[in-house]
């Protein structure tokens, strides 16, 4: 049954509280309101940092918010006690990490300012320290802990000032405490700036004279336990989703899943260093392919050797976004009567970048080997993370097993039978390097439909060895420089609507010649 509060709603409107997030009128104390998404201040007061979306509704669906005029904590990444995936293993950028948004009500009388910590249960570590927070707030926005009007500690490392998300390794049910204290002054005990010189402890024997009254908010981080193999596709859904969130890209990469894929949806352009280290290029530039799906089959069904699908085009997609093609060239490999060829080595001829992919003739970053620069991103890197998946729903990894261990033989395709997918592919520093065919079912059309739209009517170029390659972003402006011969050439395209670039280029390709065009997926 939904609790709504229409009835106190208007009544705080007519003490003319303006609208912003949370309802929340000082001195009639604050209620969880339905849909509109707004908090109100009385008229005077200084506006509480509100994350956009931070409206919560009472309802059976989630019981930890309630329709008691108690001092309360609550958060939308909070559902039936448990952290929705989306808020588990937060990006760094800028070695900061996003914080969870939180929200509280009916602070008590005589609140002058508030603290906030959150704690693992069994870990014992802080992952967030906050105080002198003005009782005129009454919500923190989703990344906003680091920022805000107040002081803040150490991260749960103690190694720089910070918010920690939570996000740990091993399986299982993980549970945390948010706790928030209103005060009745910050004591002078307390730093009077952000510092790592505090601990949990410190905090709270400094506020405990002082503290009018507490609200605790616990709840848990589950960690999907495979060992067992998946039987559903809710399952393969799920630990697609993970490996995606806990390795830090859940900003750049959406999954939506039905009853027979999970659709991973991303611009295949990644954040990490592009297209540098290259000498053999085909004077072919990376630009997004927005709104670009992989399919992933979420029921994986293997065949028989022999039968194995190879393609001139992906075969699967990292936990970034960007597709991974075979080790080759050009052209399908025979894989019945595989022999390694250098001539067909994209590697070996130079064309990759230091981060393992190129631009491929539309225009389109993807990669050939080991994605060593997105590795290097990864939250989980350590953990001998997933990857990536191919379009069969097998699962790609590094070089060594899941556990760590070293893999034993690989098959043609670098896969290997494993007890919780089936099986899954590896990548290796010998060729083939990475995923070179399809041990599993696939769909041709489906197959047909991750190709990247290359860019209308640009033309790409046969390979050349250059020198002195280079590839810079100045705001809007991707630059790809180099020499050939004894001639400078580049391309350099600004981004338009609607998935159009504005382009100028001299290339070997075009004679020389200033070459200018506007080019549309």
């Amino acid at each position: 049954m939904r609790i709504r509060f229409f009835i106190k709603i208007y009544r705080l409107l007519l003490c003319t509280c303006f609208t912003i997030s949370l309802i929340s009128c000082r001195g009639g104390g604050s209620d969880t309101g339905s849909q509109d998404n707004s908090t109100s201040f009385s008229a005077g007061e200084s506006s509480p940092v509100v994350s956009d979306n931070a409206s919560i509704e009472a309802n059976d669906e989630n019981p930890s918010i309630t329709a008691t005029q108690d001092f309360t904590l609550f958060s939308q990444a909070i559902v039936n006690g448990e952290l929705l995936d989306e808020y588990k293993c937060e990006k760094k950028v800028n070695g900061v990490e996003n914080s969870l948004p939180l929200a509280w009500s009916n602070m008590p009388d005589g609140t002058k300012k508030l603290a906030l910590t959150m704690n693992g249960v069994d870990t014992g570590n802080s992952y967030l320290l906050l105080w002198d927070i003005d009782s005129s707030l009454s919500a923190i926005n989703h990344g906003e802990a680091n920022n805000g009007p107040w002081f803040i500690g150490p991260n749960k490392d103690g190694t720089t000032i910070g918010y920690t998300s939570p996000c740990s390794p091993s399986l299982g049910s993980h549970e945390y405490v948010l706790t928030l204290y209103a005060l009745s002054a910050t004591p002078s005990a307390l730093p009077s700036e952000s510092t790592i010189n505090i601990t949990n402890d410190i905090l709270t024997d400094a506020i405990k004279d002082v503290t009018i009254d507490t609200t605790v908010l616990s709840f848990k981080s589950v960690v999907l336990d495979t060992s067992d193999g998946l039987n559903t596709t809710s399952d393969r859904c799920s630990v697609i989703k993970s490996s995606i969130i806990d390795a830090g890209f859940g900003d750049e990469v959406t999954v939506n899943c039905d009853t027979e894929y999970a659709n991973l949806h991303s611009s295949t352009y990644p954040e990490h260093d592009l297209m540098n280290g290259i000498t053999g290029s085909n004077e072919q530039i990376p630009v997004p392919a927005k709104d670009y799906s992989s399919p992933i089959r979420l029921n994986s069904t293997a065949l028989s050797p022999g039968l194995y699908t190879t393609r001139d085009a992906a075969l699967g997609v990292a936990v970034n976004g960007v597709p991974i093609y075979d080790y080759s060239s050009g052209g399908e490999l025979d894989i019945n009567n595989w022999i390694y060829d250098s001539n067909d080595d994209t590697n070996a001829l130079g064309q990759l970048d230091d981060c393992g992919g190129h631009a491929g003739r539309g225009d389109d970053y993807h990669y050939h080997k080991k994605p060593s620069c997105m590795i290097e991103m990864m939250l989980n890197k350590d953990q001998n993370p997933i990857l990536g998946w191919s379009f069969d729903g097998y699962p790609i990894y590094g070089d060594q097993s899941p556990d760590g261990t070293p893999n034993g033989s690989l098959g043609v395709c670098n896969h290997i039978e494993d007890e919780t997918f089936g099986y899954r592919y590896h990548t290796s520093n010998a060729p083939p390097y990475i995923i070179m065919c399809l041990v599993g079912e696939t769909d041709s059309e489906k197959l047909d439909s991750v190709r990247v739209q290359p860019l209308q009517e640009r033309t790409s170029g046969q390979p050349i060895t250059v020198n002195n390659l280079s590839f810079i972003t100045d705001g809007n402006k991707r630059t790809l420089g180099y020499s050939f011969g004894n001639s400078e050439y580049f391309i350099s395209y600004t981004s338009l609507e609607d998935d159009c670039y504005s382009f100028e280029s001299k290339t070997f390709e075009d004679g020389g010649s200033l070459k200018k065009g506007i080019y549309c997926r």
